[in-house]
């Protein structure tokens, strides 16, 4: 048997890096109480775009003195969202950096390594079981023994199930594709007309440092190729992309929504990142990595003061999390992704129902990190989510139930 150490991270990813980039910086001297697993070695390859939202830049900036702006990628400066032929555009200079994940992993990874944690690539975790005081984690390499462990090891890793602590809501899947030399604008953009081809979520193009991500989200055991069919169409018809190019790779990928009713924890064990889920109406993960991992930080740090490893207020942290407002905002617009419903909410969201100033607009806002995600509380903001008088005016004419999905 291995002896391990008192903080054990499972998963190399940003969720892990920054639940240790955290601890870090308000515990400095927890370097060497730190072990990090990742399975994969260091220098692994993904396609998937990774949008990183200019309110993670500026936290990794100003939390954890980490420059995430000058990594390769791409400066996306706003969000197009359509639906059904219809367009709303928010321009939004610094709304978010379009970084390769392999790029993105690896940096906070290396920034990990350098305040003095030991990583450990390549080594995978094959079961978890609880010891007296503690966890035991079983790798080919041998047991490691811990305090705590943070379960930071994605949609599909064991720290869930081999504790027998529910994983939540079932999985979707999604295809993914990068287009190298695609010309497409330096914006955000997302589709949700799949959703009347009975697809419950949506298609998106993010701009690369060498083309573009496109994909789409909302496939089940029983719709790939559905779904597969419904992106090319979409890229074709939505945003002028070809996507059957010879040598084009596409990949499917899992990934469950964030919800408060997801199990984040259990005793000695906190659960970050793509474990708790990423947000339904634009995918953001990233985000969740960032403050679910300060969440972490903050009740590992006070377990350690108190000797109390039961972890209870974690919810209450999480909830308090600057991703919870937009998160909240998407949950109610995609909750049940319905044809019928979703054209109410576009309209709502959009300046289709306020010109001057949109929900949509108060949510690229935060996305940037231009205000606080607590500033969407308030009047303004509900005001802003009802009906204008035209928008009611419009929907007396023409009923939003025209559209039958």
């Amino acid at each position: 048997m291995r002896r391990g150490k008192p903080i054990l991270i499972v998963g190399g990813g940003p969720a892990g890096s920054f639940t240790a980039l955290h601890l870090l910086a308000r515990r400095p001297d927890l370097a060497d109480d730190i072990l990090l697993l990742d399975a994969r070695p260091l220098g692994r390859d993904k396609i998937c775009a990774g949008g990183v939202a200019g309110r993670v830049i500026k936290g990794a900036a100003e939390e954890l003195d980490i420059d995430l702006s000058g990594l390769e990628g791409r400066d996306a400066a706003g969000l197009i969202v359509k639906f059904e032929g219809r367009l709303s555009a928010t321009e939004r200079p610094g709304l978010a950096r379009v970084i390769r994940r392999n790029i993105l992993d690896a940096h906070l990874l290396g920034r990990v390594m350098e305040r003095g944690v030991e990583v450990r690539t390549g080594t995978a975790v094959t079961g978890v079981r609880r010891i007296r005081d503690g966890i035991a984690v079983e790798t080919r390499d041998g047991l490691l023994e811990a305090k705590v462990l943070v379960g930071a090891d994605g949609v599909n890793g064991v720290t869930k199930k081999s504790l027998g602590v529910a994983a939540g809501r079932a999985k979707e899947y999604l295809w993914m594709v990068e287009v190298p030399g695609a010309d497409v604008p330096p914006m955000l953009a997302l589709d949700y007309t799949p959703i009347l081809s009975d697809i419950p979520g949506y298609a998106w193009v993010f701009p690369t440092a060498d083309g573009a991500n496109a994909g789409i989200t909302g496939g089940s055991a029983g719709n790939m190729k559905h779904l597969r069919t419904q992106l090319e169409r979409t890229a074709a018809e939505s945003f002028g992309l070809a996507l059957d190019q010879p040598g084009l790779e596409f990949k499917i990928y899992p990934e469950r929504f964030f919800s408060f009713g997801v199990a984040s924890h259990a005793e000695r064990v906190l659960y970050v990142g793509d474990k708790l889920g990423v947000t339904p109406m634009t995918g953001e993960g990233i985000g969740i990595c960032f403050s679910s991992g300060r969440a972490a930080a903050l009740e590992i740090i006070a377990a350690l003061r108190g000797n109390d490893f039961s972890f209870r207020r974690y919810p209450w942290r999480l909830a308090a999390s600057d991703f919870v407002p937009t998160w909240f905002m998407e949950y109610v617009f995609m909750k049940w992704k319905s044809a019928r419903l979703f054209d109410l909410f576009f309209k709502l969201a959009t300046s289709e129902n306020r010109p001057g100033g949109s929900f949509l607009d108060d949510y690229c806002r935060i996305f940037a990190g231009e205000v606080p995600a607590q500033s969407l509380a308030g009047w303004g903001v509900l005001l802003k989510a009802l009906p204008s008088r035209k928008l009611l005016g419009e929907m007396a004419r023409r009923p939003v139930g025209r559209i039958t999905g």
